[in-house]
């Protein structure tokens, strides 16, 4: 019980330190290239490319972490954190050089991406280990630091300026290092197991896992469809604002308030997963993702936006871990880094569509087009999740 308590800690502390680094390396990120003097549709097409990059490498960077016996997942995590410190400061002290600010932020985007599915897979490999982590509640933490970061620097940005958005990314990632040392993980396991690697005929990579899962890699063709818009509305979030006649520090205060609302769901989904199966879950939660979409159709105020962000609380909050517990029992051992990879791949997809398309949109026909074409979107996903999700029975 002790080893459970502690272990929970040190993994909400690293959940914490790991949002918290988010906020500014990623959320921000946009907020960042405006104030620089990029244009919308500029902005879509650098964080686009930045995830179809994710699409590439992360099942890779995946397959990797499930074969190799020579590096943990905290050995690769380490890596990625120390990397992208790099790049913010770099970024920091040649920030008027409009080339190298595009490459900078691909980079960071890219780390900050797939850091953020080897921090569910070292919770998974825990869990696995018989080790009764309490995620929803680390998770919790996460959203809880993402708030308060996200209203402390949407006041510091206002007084000093976009560049404390690189400063805070560099300081709190580091902070992330110091709390990675923390954990122990071993060299000759599968990343997601307690067994010793083994090399087989259902291991040989990323075909064999289409084949082999083959309902659940068409369900995630409707989480793809779903993030389109939820990436949409976090993207350009400074352009909804604005567009409902708020400023930089509304922007602070929509990703604080949709944070804030995912904590409840997040410290009780604990409670909630031995109620309620995890696909059952999930397909609430994409229900809910299309009604807060909807709800942004009729953006009148900065209010009615503030109303759209608290809707987390029923979608993305039930989402984020569903998702993962989801994917974590319908794959076997030996996929399960790829399983939770796949997944994030298919969110980072939707992020494509939703950055690349929706900043078109934006420029081409202005805010609410962007939202209408958003919410179609949304609807389709929410379909094939409803209709395509697996049962955890089959692997099929």
């Amino acid at each position: 019980m002790k080893n459970t308590t502690t272990l929970t800690t040190r993994y909400s502390f690293l959940q914490g330190f790991f949002w918290a680094s988010l906020c500014p390396s990623y959320a921000l990120l946009s907020l960042y290239l405006t104030e620089s003097g990029f244009f919308v549709r500029e902005i879509g097409i650098i964080l686009a490319i930045a995830n179809i990059c994710v699409v590439i490498l992360q099942p890779l960077l995946a397959d990797f972490a499930d074969r190799t016996t020579k590096m943990t997942l905290k050995h690769i995590t380490i890596l990625l954190v120390s990397l992208t410190i790099f790049v913010l400061l770099l970024l920091y002290f040649a920030s008027n050089i409009f080339l190298l600010i595009a490459i900078c932020v691909i980079f960071i985007s890219i780390t900050s991406m797939t850091i953020s599915t080897l921090v569910s897979a070292i919770g998974m490999y825990y869990i696995n280990k018989g080790v009764k982590i309490n995620f929803g509640m680390a998770r919790g933490i996460g959203s809880i630091s993402f708030a308060l970061v996200s209203l402390v620097l949407g006041v510091l940005i206002e007084r000093f300026g976009t560049d404390i958005i690189l400063i805070a990314g560099a300081l709190l990632y580091a902070i992330l290092l110091l709390v990675l040392s923390t954990f122990k993980m071993e060299r000759n396991t599968n990343a997601l197991t307690t067994e010793p690697f083994q090399e087989n005929e259902n291991h040989g990579g990323l075909i064999p896992f289409f084949k082999k899962y083959k309902r659940f890699c068409v369900m995630l063709i409707g989480v793809i469809f779903l993030f389109s818009l939820h990436s949409t509305l976090n993207v350009y979030i400074l352009q909804i604002v604005r567009y409902a006649g708020g400023t930089q520090s509304d922007v602070g205060i929509c990703l604080s308030l949709a944070a804030v609302s995912e904590v409840p769901m997040m410290f009780f989904f604990t409670y909630l997963i031995k109620k309620v199966p995890s696909g059952t879950l999930l397909k609430i939660s994409a229900i809910f993702f299309t009604i807060k979409a909807i709800l942004f159709l009729f953006i009148s105020s900065i209010w009615i936006v503030y109303t759209g962000q608290l809707m987390q609380l029923l979608s993305f909050a039930i989402y984020t871990p569903a998702s993962v517990f989801y994917t974590n029992k319908l794959v076997a051992s030996d996929d399960k880094v790829k399983g939770q990879s796949f997944l994030a791949v298919s969110q980072i997809l939707g992020s494509i569509i939703g950055t690349l398309i929706g900043g078109l949109i934006h420029d081409s026909y202005g805010v609410m087009t962007m939202i209408q074409f958003g919410v179609v979107l949304s609807a389709i996903g929410t379909c094939i999740v409803l209709l395509c999700s697996p049962n955890l029975k089959s692997a099929t």
